[in-house]
């Protein structure tokens, strides 16, 4: 009888170590015939569709979008015989096409898998990026509800020229849209492409374009709620081979963008591996980062802590290293492997637990298509509270050039009192009678949780963190409420030190 109650108390005392895990779904799709699976956590197929068309086409895009809810689907057919593209929105619960758009003669027409495309938050309104006949590069705004162009930019553009330059044959390709805000990567057509890309927000509001050190490669992770995002970039700063490499392409650091420190910084290195696509695991605890070891020529799929120790190594293969995302407590893996099928592949799904042990987790679905890992998800319910402090192992660098935030946004100007301190009190500051805003999250799209008084008095519990063209505190109220508030807008500072 005691060995049992020991084993119980012992049960109970590992159990808090393991992560929670959040429901979740995976959406699978295979571009040859355009169809769809949604897979639950147990293996179940919840839904399986053909995404819709309104035009006789020869090939949907490579890339499916999908929605941050998972409701929603953006993806392109093709049309040789019209030579025309067409760019589609797909409503999973209404299972109906809600939103098309043509764009103009596109130059590369029939491979609609080059162009990008990123959804906003809520899922109302899509960036879509291509490439023109004329050599111009366009990025649109839709807005999905009115089935509209909202906003609209161009490479011609006088004012994004002179921050871009005018390079011929490069693709814009969105990357994420805030709300009021897309980050996009600008790629070389038809080439390799450098080491580093280029990455740029573009301001929704003011038309305007700046350069930054986001999004520097297609293959990046986002966190929602922290802005946190990692890739794998060449940092000359850290050991590498790339000088004894017959072709000079080697990404030897993973990284990670901050908003909190306003930069990108190096955690994890190593100058005989090569990185890529790294994605946040276990609700953003960890990162998975697939490597290919050089003089070995082998891939490893080490997992990553925070403090940039590796913690073991996944025994997965990934056949194209993107077929993987996190999950609140570990992370979903595609595979495909060769086969004796028409397309010459199969695919199967696993889950694997790794916040319990580090294998090759849970098979639970498999096909005879050769498939992509489109979404898992939603992300927003399946990111951890109160992460640590990623390890540098280089200085941050910063935005490259004009960003309306940096550091000296979150400190004091002249004629201020102070500067805000974590755990030191602040005041509400408005005018004309206004109430600030209180957020869940560091956005203007999270919802808002309290509307604070002039005077107010609060606790600073966090931040600063950069989101939406403002800098972001978590606060707590007297009466205990917490949230997020803006430290100014409309040049009035509202987040006041108190002391």
């Amino acid at each position: 009888m005691k060995k049992v109650l020991l084993v119980v108390v012992f049960l109970l005392l590992i159990a808090p170590m393991a992560q929670a895990q959040a429901p979740w779904t995976a959406w699978l799709y295979d571009s040859e015939n355009g169809e769809i699976w949604q897979v639950d956590q147990t293996g179940a197929v919840l839904n399986n569709r053909i995404l819709p068309t309104v035009m006789a086409h020869d090939r949907y895009s490579d890339r499916l979008t999908v929605s941050d809810d998972g409701q929603r689907m953006a993806y392109s057919v093709y049309s040789s015989s019209m030579n025309t593209t067409q760019f589609l929105v797909y409503d999973v619960a209404s299972d109906s096409m809600i939103a098309t758009y043509t764009p103009p003669a596109l130059l590369i027409g029939d491979s609609p898998s080059i162009t990008g495309v990123a959804f906003n938050r809520l899922g109302t309104a899509v960036a879509y990026g291509y490439l023109l006949e004329s050599i111009e590069w366009q990025i649109v705004v839709l807005d999905i509800t009115t089935n509209s162009v909202i906003f609209q930019i161009s490479s011609s553009d006088p004012s994004v020229a002179s921050i871009v330059g005018d390079f011929p044959y490069t693709v814009p390709i969105p990357q994420s849209y805030g709300s009021a805000e897309v980050h996009y990567t600008v790629l070389p057509y038809g080439t390799e492409g450098p080491l580093q890309l280029q990455s740029f927000r573009w301001d929704l509001l003011t038309n305007t374009v700046t350069e930054t050190v986001i999004y520097n490669q297609l293959q990046a992770d986002t966190l929602p709620s922290s802005g946190q995002v990692t890739v794998a970039l060449f940092d000359e700063r850290l050991p590498n081979i790339i000088d004894t490499l017959m072709f000079p392409i080697q990404f030897n650091t993973v990284q990670v963008y901050d908003p909190s420190v306003f930069g990108r910084f190096p955690v994890l290195s190593n100058a005989d591996w090569s990185f890529s696509a790294p994605a946040f695991i276990e609700g953003g605890v960890r990162l998975i980062a697939p490597a290919y070891v050089i003089p070995e020529d082998r891939w490893t799929y080490p997992i990553i802590q925070r403090n940039g120790t590796i913690d073991g190594y996944a025994p997965i293969a990934l056949d194209r290293p993107g077929n993987i995302s996190g999950t609140s407590a570990g992370f979903v893996y595609l595979s495909n492997p060769a086969a004796a099928t028409p397309s010459g592949y199969s695919s199967a799904l696993y889950y694997v637990n790794s916040s319990v042990a580090i294998d090759s987790g849970l098979l639970l679905w498999t096909s005879d298509r050769l498939v992509s890992l489109a979404w898992v998800g939603p992300r927003t319910t399946m990111e951890s509270a109160g992460l640590a402090a990623w390890t540098m192992l280089a200085p941050p660098l910063a935005l490259a050039s004009g960003s309306t935030i940096s550091p000296a946004d979150a400190a004091p100007g002249d004629g201020e009192v102070g500067s805000l301190t974590i755990g030191g009190g602040a005041v509400i500051n408005t005018t004309d009678g206004d109430r600030l805003n209180m957020r869940s999250g560091p956005g203007v799209d999270f919802s808002r949780l309290a509307r604070l008084a002039d005077g107010a008095q609060v606790i600073v519990l966090e931040g600063p963190v950069a989101a939406d063209g403002f800098v972001w505190w978590r606060v707590r109220t007297v009466d205990g409420t917490e949230g997020w508030v803006v430290q100014s807008a409309d040049d009035v500072r509202t987040l006041i030190p108190s002391s």
